[in-house]
């Protein structure tokens, strides 16, 4: 039944927790418990009592809808949890009693329903709970204390985790790690695009002056196919400054000038603009970063602020002497650099501060 139920759930269900509470029990740590989870998993996905019930309205139906909503019932039991009506008769034995009717709908559902203790309080025993509400006496509880607020909420938060995916400090660090990785990357692909054509053109003037004649185009180039007079024509080399002619089945000559490309200092430049961008999110949100991973990341920032200073003196030092080298060194060195940080960050695991406090 229950792969049945998220074919049928809103989008949004498996994404909320739902608080049960009794308004003469712990009202006051259910309001401060919904504050303190809407930090860790976000405005919105928190929420409490069930609203706008009219007179004559269906009870059960509209606990169930908005049970609907979520996908966690976090039941709060204080020391009045069990607290009886005028006439001696427990209150979650009443067929209107919300409480009942909000841990009865959760298990109908087969969500995860987690008992929290507050104020001091112990779980009921089977007996003091209706036939309906037994099972709850074997769901594992979670106690919360004032003096240990943020640890156990903590620990709470946690065990919800499970089944209700994205906190606050996973979302926006999965948010960090795409940025980052894309931005690095990106860079790396560009540079290299950019050092390959280079590298290319410089081959292919080595060749023209040791093979003078090696590069003659044949007349029988016209007769073969368009997609092998193209693929010759970008795989080919060229006269440097001198036009190269491919003749299409019209008779129409086209001409594109063969002018070596180098790889310039811009070029070369911008992974190490990527690098420190990247060194300046990683050490700005280094708290979004699980203590323990956090060497980590402050590893790849060291080493990407350390690099490229390194870089930058070093070019400085060679680059009058020999332009064509100091670039080759700096794109190597960049790439380098952008590899070790990419290591460093996949060591982190980008796992996400957890702690509510």
């Amino acid at each position: 039944m229950a792969w049945k139920l998220k074919s049928w759930k809103t989008p949004a269900a498996n994404d909320r927790i739902f608080i049960s509470y009794r308004r003469s029990d712990a009202r006051g740590y259910a309001g401060r418990l919904e504050d303190t989870l809407k930090g860790y998993f976000g405005v919105g996905r928190v929420f409490r009592d069930v609203g706008g019930i009219n007179p004559g309205e269906d009870f059960k139906a509209a606990i169930d809808s908005t049970l609907l909503e979520a996908g966690a019932l976090i039941v709060l039991i204080g020391p009045n949890w069990l607290v009886h009506n005028d006439a001696g008769t427990p209150r979650l034995h009443e067929p209107g009693d919300h409480v009942a009717g909000e841990i009865k709908s959760a298990l109908e559902q087969e969500r995860l329903i987690i008992p929290v203790l507050v104020d001091g309080a112990s779980m009921p025993r089977e007996e003091e709970l209706p036939d309906a509400l037994k099972v709850l006496t074997r769901r594992n509880a979670v106690t919360i204390s004032d003096e240990g607020w943020d640890a156990d909420v903590t620990r709470l938060a946690k065990v919800l985790s499970f089944d209700v995916s994205g906190s606050v400090a996973e979302r926006r660090l999965g948010w960090l790690k795409l940025g980052v990785l894309s931005l690095l990357l990106a860079s790396m692909t560009f540079t290299t695009m950019m050092f390959a054509r280079a590298s290319f053109d410089a081959a292919c003037t080595i060749e023209k002056i040791l093979y003078p004649s090696h590069g003659a185009r044949n007349i029988a180039d016209a007769q073969r196919s368009w997609m092998s007079r193209k693929f010759m024509a970008v795989s080919s080399c060229k006269e440097p400054g001198t036009p190269s002619v491919d003749q299409s089945t019209s008779g129409r000559t086209v001409q594109s000038a063969g002018t070596p490309r180098a790889f310039t200092a811009s070029m070369a430049a911008v992974n190490f603009v990527s690098i420190l961008i990247a060194v300046i999110l990683l050490v700005a949100t280094r708290a979004w970063v699980d203590p323990e991973r956090r060497k980590f990341m402050w590893g790849a920032a060291a080493l990407g602020a350390v690099g490229t200073l390194g870089c930058f003196v070093f070019y400085l030092s060679i680059s009058f002497a020999s332009p064509v080298g100091a670039h080759t060194a700096m794109y190597a060195a960049g790439t380098i650099i952008i590899t070790g940080m990419l290591v460093l960050m996949g060591l982190s695991g980008f796992k996400a501060n957890e702690s509510v406090g």
